[in-house]
């Protein structure tokens, strides 16, 4: 789990102050939900070799154990700050590594990833709208392998867990078409080093029923880059969504 973190804390005081901050001027809040299908790819360091995740669609359903996805954002004029939470359990079955004595590898991971976003919106017209900011992602990643063999060398686990945080710049993008409905992308990259990173996209297209719901339907992917336990984690979790949003 992520334990507590200053910057996180320091942004929500500051989220939830800024209201009272903004004298005469409005602001406008949005409140999203989603449901997320993520596959687990990427490759895990062990003791045993290098463990290679293959993500494919075809057993999503299978290896995800519980994912979620959260929204929230406040705008006044050109400024949004934006809070998103996820979070996802997820089991893959491996061949184990060549040369070793076992035959199969599980890999469990549980991600929770909560990112803070200050937006300026340097374009805003009637055809598109486009903001960039920075902010930060605080991670708590719990990993654990577990090697079985079928003959006598029985089995070998590892457990390992780790929290930190890295800043983002982030980039977004909404286009709107035909009638109510809309594009939008979401783009952030960032990190600490070469083995301390993360980037992620989002593409929807979305649905606007009235001033106050929208849907959408999309496709996100994270990559997280992390030593954990000793060894390098690269991780992709990448799938398909749905979510509605209610503005007030």
């Amino acid at each position: 789990m992520i334990r507590p973190n200053s910057k996180l804390i320091a942004f929500c005081a500051g989220l939830a102050l800024a209201p009272a901050c903004a004298g005469a001027q409005d602001w406008n809040y949005a409140a999203s939900i989603y449901g997320w299908l993520p596959g687990l790819g990427g490759s895990v360091d062990t003791a045993y070799g290098k463990v290679d995740l293959e993500s494919s669609g075809g057993d999503i359903l299978d290896n995800l154990k519980g994912a979620f996805m959260g929204t929230f954002e406040a705008r006044n004029d050109r400024w949004g700050f934006v809070l998103d939470g996820v979070y996802a359990n997820l089991g893959k079955k491996e061949d184990a590594p060549a040369g070793t004595a076992f035959d199969t590898v599980e890999v469990n991971t549980k991600v929770t990833a909560v990112s803070g976003y200050a937006l300026y919106r340097a374009y805003d017209a009637p055809n598109a709208d486009f903001d960039v900011g920075i902010g930060f992602r605080s991670f708590g990643v719990e990993l654990e392998t577990d090697f079985n063999a079928s003959g006598s060398s029985g089995s070998q686990s590892n457990k390992a867990d780790s929290n930190w945080t890295v800043p983002l710049v982030v980039a977004r993008l909404r286009v709107p078409f035909g009638n109510d409905w809309y594009g939008r992308v979401v783009a952030d990259v960032g990190g600490l080093s070469s083995d301390t990173s993360t980037w992620q996209a989002l593409a929807s297209v979305g649905y606007q029923f009235n001033e106050s719901w929208s849907a959408e339907v999309g496709y996100r992917y994270m990559d997280i880059q992390k030593k954990i336990g000793g060894s390098q984690a690269d991780l992709g979790l990448g799938g398909f969504l749905i979510g509605g949003t209610y503005r007030f």
